[in-house]
């Protein structure tokens, strides 16, 4: 967490798995959050907190095609804009060709410990 609070500003965004998004050790608040001081794009579960939001649907399917490494369709990249929001991308153990493709899109990563890889995105 420390690369986190001296290389990115509070108001910096991190675009994650859900799946890690999701880990919580104490109450509903997910960790890295709560360790990082910084806001997760998206979260999974439980229902009534997360898809109570119009563009959840929207935030997990940008989420999994950043995380993917794809080309970002106009209205996504539009949509992080519209946050006016330095926003990130938190890659764990992803396999060497998606590591690659996301690579090649988004520049090398800013960071990298062990399985974790973070890209910078927009902002």
């Amino acid at each position: 967490m420390s690369w986190i609070h001296s290389s990115t500003t509070r108001n910096a965004v991190f675009i994650s798995s859900t799946e890690r998004a999701a880990v919580s050790r104490i109450g509903n608040v997910p960790d890295f959050p709560a360790l990082a001081d910084r806001s997760l794009f998206v979260a999974q579960g439980p229902d009534y907190v997360v898809d109570v939001f119009p563009d959840s649907r929207f935030r997990h399917e940008l989420a999994e095609h950043a995380l993917a490494g794809q080309a970002l369709t106009p209205e996504e990249q539009q949509y992080l804009s519209r946050l006016a929001r330095p926003i990130w991308l938190l890659v764990e153990s992803a396999d060497a060709d998606v590591l690659a493709t996301v690579e090649g899109r988004y520049g090398p990563a800013a960071f990298h410990a062990g399985p974790l890889f973070v890209f910078h995105v927009v902002g």
